[in-house]
């Protein structure tokens, strides 16, 4: 088990891996892509990131800042029915800089409070914060998670569907 939050899934599919690339890059917007040349093409994408030789690593597109969005990074392999397609959420490295510098400091804050001139309640306060920030933070991963997960999937979705 990692500190850090993460998720690790395996899809499989009816259609080339070509295909299911081919998808991705569709509703992917390179973050070298200016707004003005998206208004022009009067394209909606889903994602931002990059799309190319059977690898992706994206993340949704939003629109106010969110701290604990995933971005998914992964790749396509192509199977004699299909392809699979491999996918796993993380955080991005600020996030985990932030989480890790302040769930660090309140321990270390616990640890000094509890061994210096021990004062208990101070100790459990600094350590409640630390456990309360990591829960906080690992929920609003899982809720970004989810969402960046049926966002990723209704791009397949359809191509599916077409299929049967």
């Amino acid at each position: 088990m990692t500190f850090f939050p993460y998720r690790e899934e395996t899809l499989v599919y009816p259609f080339s891996a070509k295909r299911a690339e081919a998808l991705l890059f569709n509703s992917t917007r390179d973050p070298k892509e200016s707004k003005e040349e998206i208004e022009v093409f009067g394209k909606d994408y889903l994602f931002n990131g990059h799309v190319k030789d059977g690898q992706f690593r994206v993340s949704i597109i939003i629109k106010h800042p969110q701290n604990f969005i995933p971005y998914i990074d992964g790749s396509f392999e192509s199977t004699s029915r299909g392809c699979i397609v491999h996918s796993r959420y993380k955080l991005f490295f600020s996030t985990k800089l932030l989480l890790g510098f302040w769930s660090g400091l309140t321990l270390i804050l616990g640890v000094i409070y509890l061994t210096l001139e021990p004062q208990i309640t101070h100790a459990l306060f600094a350590l409640g914060l630390g456990i309360g920030n990591y829960a906080i933070a690992y929920s609003n991963f899982k809720l970004h998670q989810k969402r960046s997960r049926r966002i990723l999937l209704s791009v397949f979705k359809e191509e599916g569907q077409s299929n049967n």
